[in-house]
């Protein structure tokens, strides 16, 4: 078998590819033979050569494709964003009420911070969604900081606040590029989605008693108990909440209460229980008195 297959085909000690060619010009090994292998093999590497091209030419149609969608999403997104969140030319506040002040008052030591603050001008934020994104993009930074940040997300969607559909129509290497961490991509993205879906209802909060306000906000991955509080204060406009794991709130009333050291979460908790039921007033004048001492 074997010498009947190198008399029919090759000579011995003939090449693989030899064999090869001979086979595909039809002949048993002479010019002719090589000559149809040759052609046969430059028809297959021509052919092979447009494939690649093809291929290659489908790949820059893809990514220009992709290109584009990205940029009509963004595009679009700004105008939804732009026709749905005109905000007002200046945020609502919490009223300004004497009774709150002078009850606050009955504490001679929280006195003396009120009266040098002033009347409380405690802004909320109209939008609950944006003021979540907004206290995931704070978290752990800088004012400045999450300000820059906030201000690149916006760019990306013409400059307004993009709605929960257009986060999820965004790349996250175009939200990482404004400065966001994967944890917080991927925090924003969570509660994009389950507002978008329905999941969280933000509106029906406003329903809520406190505690389950937090309940139900904590149950979102990258929110904590501060997150919602903050949330409660500035967004809802709760008048009773102490978020007593608040740096701000636990250095003025060292200040206020001249104690030695920082108080506790405990501590703190039972200092302010004389201050209800307008304990979010109260945290409020802390900060801003400790803030005008310098942040001592």
């Amino acid at each position: 078998m074997a010498g009947s297959r190198r008399k029919g085909g090759a000579a011995p000690g003939e090449s693989g590819r030899g064999r090869r060619r001979a086979g595909a010009g039809g002949a048993s090994g002479g010019p002719e033979g090589a000559a149809g292998a040759k052609a046969g093999h430059g028809r297959r590497g021509a052919a092979g050569a447009g494939a690649a091209s093809a291929k290659a030419g489908h790949g820059r149609r893809q990514e220009a494709g992709a290109g584009r969608r990205r940029r009509e999403a963004r595009a679009a997104g700004a105008k939804r964003a732009a026709g749905r969140r005109r905000r007002p030319k200046s945020p609502d506040r919490v009223p300004i009420r004497t009774e709150i002040i002078d009850h606050l008052c009955t504490d001679p030591k929280l006195e003396a911070a009120v009266r040098e603050v002033g009347e409380y001008d405690i802004r909320l934020d109209s939008d609950k969604y944006e003021s979540l994104v907004q206290a995931i993009i704070t978290q752990q930074l800088s004012g400045k900081a999450s300000g820059a940040i906030a201000a690149r997300l916006k760019a990306l969607y013409g400059g307004a606040f993009p709605a929960p559909a257009d986060v999820l129509a965004t790349s996250d290497d175009d939200l990482r590029a404004v400065g966001l961490s994967r944890g917080k991509v991927s925090y924003i993205r969570g509660i994009s989605e389950l507002v978008e879906s329905g999941g969280l209802d933000l509106d029906s909060l406003e329903e809520m008693p406190d505690d389950d306000v937090v309940a139900a906000l904590t149950a979102v991955k990258g929110i904590g108990r501060w997150t919602a509080e903050m949330f409660l204060i500035f967004t809802l406009g709760r008048l009773d909440v102490l978020p007593v794991d608040d740096l701000g709130l636990r250095k003025g009333i060292r200040l206020v209460y001249s104690t030695r050291t920082l108080p506790t979460g405990a501590e703190a908790a039972r200092i302010a229980e004389r201050w209800r039921p307008y304990r979010t007033v109260a945290t409020w004048y802390l900060w801003k008195y400790q803030r005008m001492l310098g942040g001592a």
